[in-house]
């Protein structure tokens, strides 16, 4: 017996008799026979079958009609808990795919050629060059044709550039300040301390350049250059950097207004 078929999904006034659940059972399960076959006809025959309810008066009362009706009230209840499950799973705002680029016209020769010039004048100027002289092995000079040894240079040699990475590091100056004393005895003068962008802090400007360039252009959190810089043997509390990168905002106050009218008349503002 299936799960529509068990006397509990019936009215409780319907389940008084056994003799009449049993024939309503039985006229189901002739009805489902006749819904099937008249299914099958109607897809040979290509045609549209439309169900509808029972009209609502006394000569189609009859306990088929009732169970009938206790069904549509179930299903009404499971189309009402399926709207609130959509509304739960629904696709949100935050959840929306990635923005359309902007279309940009495809660079001609000379700008690329004029691109290429600025960032060979760029390593020029920022990247350190070491110059070195790789010598022909001895093992080597030896002619293919005469078998002679002695050779002599010709030209300038051949360059080939190699970039290599240096990791950064931490340097610690330690400045005594001189002290010195009258030979009277009644006058003892110290130099004056070194210079600080700030009272009260030992970390010098250069340090906190490099904290702000961290988090605003290169986007790295505090707690990841908290681990980098533990890494290179410096722990730095990330207290003390949310503090150090305080004042430096404090400092930068008066470039504010100025960067607010740059971002104004920017083309694309990407904002979060």
């Amino acid at each position: 017996m299936s799960r529509h078929e068990r006397a509990d999904d019936f009215p409780p006034d319907l389940v008084s008799d056994n003799e009449v659940i049993d024939a309503v059972l039985l006229g189901s399960k002739r009805l489902r026979r006749l819904s099937k076959n008249i299914l099958k006809v109607g897809a040979a025959h290509d045609q549209s079958w439309l169900l509808v309810p029972p009209p609502n008066d006394n000569d189609h009362g009859c306990a088929w009609r009732e169970y009938a009706e206790h069904l549509g009230t179930k299903v009404d209840a499971l189309q009402a808990e399926l709207e609130v499950l959509k509304r739960a799973f629904a696709r949100r705002t935050e959840k929306m795919g990635k923005m359309p680029k902007v279309p940009r016209p495809p660079r001609t020769p000379e700008e690329i050629a004029e691109r290429r010039t600025e960032q060979a004048l760029l390593r020029a100027e920022k990247v350190v060059t070491e110059e070195k002289t790789e010598p022909v092995p001895d093992a080597f000079k030896k002619c293919h044709l005469c078998g002679g040894t002695n050779f002599r240079s010709v030209g300038t040699g051949r360059p080939a550039e190699i970039y290599s990475y240096v990791p950064g590091y931490f340097r610690r100056v330690i400045r005594t300040r001189e002290v010195v004393a009258c030979r009277c005895g009644g006058c003892v003068i110290t130099a004056p301390p070194p210079e600080r962008w700030a009272e009260k802090t030992r970390y010098d400007a250069s340090f906190v350049g490099h904290l702000v360039v961290s988090k605003c252009l290169i986007v790295t959190p505090l707690y990841r250059l908290e681990q980098s810089f533990a890494r290179l043997g410096m722990p730095v509390a990330r207290g003390t950097m949310n503090d150090l990168f305080r004042r430096a905002g404090q400092k930068l106050e008066p470039l504010r207004a100025p960067l607010f009218d740059a971002i104004k008349n920017d083309f694309l503002v990407h904002v979060d």
